[in-house]
């Protein structure tokens, strides 16, 4: 690998191996030591050996002790050597486990901490991908580096032996093998640069799959098996063509590497017993340390080989939980702030990130503390992100919202979130029980707060199953029909507390009875709470005490029902 490759490599090796530090400090300084200890005791018995084997000692001062004590000692250091590479190797695996651990946590962390509607959170598969995937690619790149610490303290050791044992065989065996070795600098480069179009192909076919896999029945509906079938052989085709790319390269090193060991090893071999006429004893144990650090170095190339390959993946990821960071919302304010009187919303306007023109703007409106509103408009109006105001999901790019008279200010639009609840249109359920979804707004619940809250949302059904409020409802709901995942939504924005409720589409996908059973419900709520309804179906906006009209991000009217509260 050239230095141009190489640097930016060792940085991103350097923060790797700092990461792991920071993940378990004591144990990292415990890998190192006993890196050190090994490479010590194979040193010491190598250098050791010619006397073991009858020949004359290469360290002046040893002490003279019989063949038996002799080969006892040998013995000693070899198996200490062997014991502290076990620690080594078991000692580093929970640390490799705790990194993966913690990276996972981290960038989990992260996500949930963005603020909604930021750039960072645009495309999830990908997200989805990091957490699950190359978080875990991320655990065995600290492996990898690890070992590479491992072998890079070995060497060194190993080398001095050589070097004890017979400088001149030694020196000549390193300059044979750097010579010979050479050629393998430009694969090396090569196979780093086709690391990283491995990485984005994985991840393009991952966002794919992701796609196909959400958007399912659409494609069915338009026969468009037959496209995204070959969109997908595509992506399988790329992927194809880079592992393949990858892999020759990566071949290439290696082969190359190889032969270059076998011809240094055999060419210092014949120059030691040929021309410096070593002694048997010393030749093999020179032999055995010329192959720990042949067959170390190689290790130690396809190491850092393997690693190059995974830096990408560990630095894209560090990416994403960087640009999630940039976004992430402050903590939230101690006390959430409480609608007793009025939400209001002055002036606003809102664009979202890279939009040409904004979303809303000159809104001027205040929802009484109680009440229903319904919020009515062609697609594309505004209704949605008029909701996602209101919630305190996103800030106003211009102008203020209010509740009770104090703007809310970043801490306050994420403790305000506290006071709210929101039934989507999507009916979007967590593969669990029934009774753990409808738990996530109210966890201290009992089950007869569960049981009123059910019925009120016309979700008697759950009682007749066979498990009841422990079944679980697959991935998204996907056991449910989407009437079913609804009204149990409904049941959980019934069991908060809430001050604002908003309903955006969500007796959508309910029948005309059901409807009206649900209706009746939101109107007894809006007693208590403020409720906002995104309605057009006719039953809905019939019980709004308000009707707000929005066309292309502009209030066009607000229409009263006689007799609606006025806060």
């Amino acid at each position: 690998m050239t230095a141009d490759a190489a640097a930016p490599a060792l940085g991103e090796v350097v923060a790797l191996l700092g990461d792991a530090l920071a993940t378990a400090p004591r144990r990292f300084g415990g890998l190192v030591a006993l890196s050190i200890g090994s490479a010590v005791l194979e040193s010491a018995a190598l250098m050791l050996l010619p006397v073991v084997l009858g020949g004359p000692a290469v360290l002046p001062g040893l002490p003279a002790l019989g063949p038996v004590a002799l080969g006892g000692v040998y013995l000693a250091l070899v198996g200490l050597a062997a014991a502290a590479l076990y620690g080594q190797a078991t000692e580093s695996e929970v640390l490799i486990r705790r990194f993966g651990e913690r990276l996972r946590t981290r960038l989990h962390e992260a996500v949930l901490g963005a603020a909604w509607g930021s750039p960072a959170l645009a495309h999830p598969s990908e997200l989805q991908h990091a957490i699950f995937a190359e978080a875990g690619q991320c655990a065995f790149a600290v492996r990898l580096g690890i070992d590479l610490v491992g072998r890079l303290v070995t060497l060194p050791a190993l080398l001095v032996a050589a070097l004890v044992l017979s400088p001149g065989v030694t020196l000549a065996v390193g300059a044979m093998a750097l010579v010979l070795g050479l050629p393998t600098l430009r694969l090396a480069r090569r196979a780093y640069r086709l690391s990283g179009t491995l990485v984005r192909e994985n991840r393009a076919l991952a966002a794919t799959l992701s796609d196909e896999l959400s958007g399912l029945k659409p494609i069915k509906v338009l026969r468009a098996e037959p496209a995204r079938g070959l969109a997908f052989a595509a992506r399988l085709e790329a992927l194809g063509e880079a592992t393949a790319a990858q892999a020759r390269a990566t071949a290439g090193v290696r082969a190359w590497q190889r032969l270059a060991t076998a011809c240094a090893v055999a060419g210092g071999a014949g120059y030691g017993l040929a021309v410096m006429e070593i002694d048997g004893a010393s030749m093999i144990a020179l032999a055995v340390a010329a192959l720990r650090l042949a067959s170390g170095g190689m290790q130690t190339v396809e190491t850092w080989r393997q690693l190059s390959r995974l830096l990408p993946i560990y630095e894209q990821v560090r990416r994403r939980e960087a640009d999630c960071l940039a976004v992430g919302e402050p903590a939230a304010a101690p006390t959430p702030p409480r609608l007793r009187r009025s939400l209001s919303f002055a002036a606003v306007a809102y664009v979202h990130p890279g939009a040409p023109a904004p979303t809303l703007s000159g809104i001027d409106l205040e929802l009484p503390a109680r009440g229903v509103t319904a919020l009515v408009g062609p697609s594309g109006a505004g209704k949605s992100t008029l909701v996602d105001l209101a919630m305190g999901l996103i800030a106003p790019t211009a102008g203020t919202v209010a509740v009770d008279g104090a703007v809310l200010g970043a801490a306050d639009r994420v403790a305000w979130r506290g006071r709210v609840a929101y039934v989507p249109q999507d009916g979007f359920l967590f593969h669990d029980s029934i009774r753990a979804n409808l738990a996530v707004a109210a966890p201290a619940a009992d089950d007869a707060a569960i049981e009123a809250a059910l019925r009120r949302a016309a979700a008697d059904f759950v009682f007749a199953l066979p498990d009841g409020l422990d079944t679980r409802v697959g991935d998204r709901g996907s056991r449910l029909s989407g009437g079913e995942r609804q009204r149990i939504m409904i049941a959980r924005a019934l069991l908060q507390d809430a001050d604002l409720v908003v309903f955006d589409e969500s007796t959508s996908a309910l029948d005309a009875d059901t409807e009206a059973k649900v209706l009746a419900a939101v109107a007894e709520l809006a007693s208590r709470a403020c409720v906002i309804l995104v309605a057009h179906r006719p039953a809905a906006i019939a019980l709004a005490d308000r009707v707000v009209q929005l066309e292309a991000g502009r209030i066009v009217a607000v229409r009263e029902r006689r007799g609606a509260a006025a806060g």
